[in-house]
């Protein structure tokens, strides 16, 4: 099957293929990308308003990364914590119903300072310090270099580069504007992730997505 064929594309769209191509052998030249999700305090308005409310910030409550090796297409490493945001330590009822997590869990994680040490242990236990972050659009990567200069953290992700596969996905398909998701799914006949909107799981599920880039 060609590449024509096993992609799926919107007609009638022109394609950003150097940057598709640009990334197919970036990813192929580093051997690997340490998958990133985050999760984030919100409210049923947050998406709509782009959490414009100062007193309502998206404050990083879960951190999933994967280590993805392109050579074997898999997964190799993984790692997962909630954090117990600041501002506004008691989620809404929005947000744990989303996340379907409980308020005790969150109340049981570490503030964002602790937990940024075990993020740097983790990607010098796995040999990933060097790797790029890849995740669907920028704004975890942001975020997190955001709330961990407020709290008087280091940001271990800090001048690594970033793939920003949605970009990719979006040039991939040919789409008009940038695909979310569920489209992209529907469009590569993907399966369905059964824990979406949990960091983790979100991250592991960008796999598929490189599935597609590299069929």
């Amino acid at each position: 099957m060609t590449e024509a064929e096993s992609t799926p594309r919107v007609p009638g769209v022109p394609a950003d293929d150097g940057l598709v191509a640009r990334t197919r052998a970036e990813l192929e030249r580093a051997g690997g990308a340490i998958l990133i999700d985050l999760e984030f305090t919100c409210w049923d308005d947050s998406l709509n308003t782009d959490w414009a409310d100062p007193a309502r910030p998206a404050e990083v409550i879960e951190i999933g990364l994967a280590f993805y090796r392109v050579t074997t297409r898999t997964v190799t490493a993984e790692f997962s914590t909630l954090v117990r945001p600041v501002v506004n330590p008691t989620l809404s009822q929005y947000c744990l119903e989303l996340l379907h997590i409980t308020q005790g869990e969150i109340d049981a994680a570490n503030e964002l300072p602790a937990v940024l040490p075990a993020v740097e242990a983790w990607l010098a236990a796995v040999g990933a310090k060097d790797f790029a972050t890849c995740g669907w659009g920028s704004n975890d990567r942001r975020r997190l270099a955001t709330d961990a200069a407020t709290r008087g953290g280091a940001d271990p992700l800090a001048g690594r580069p970033h793939m920003d596969l949605r970009a990719v996905m979006t040039a991939l398909c040919h789409h008009p504007n940038p695909i979310d998701r569920d489209e992209l799914r529907t469009l590569g006949h993907l399966p369905l992730n059964p824990d979406r909107h949990r960091a983790l799981p979100d991250a592991l599920d960008l796999t598929h997505f490189l599935k597609l880039l590299f069929s």
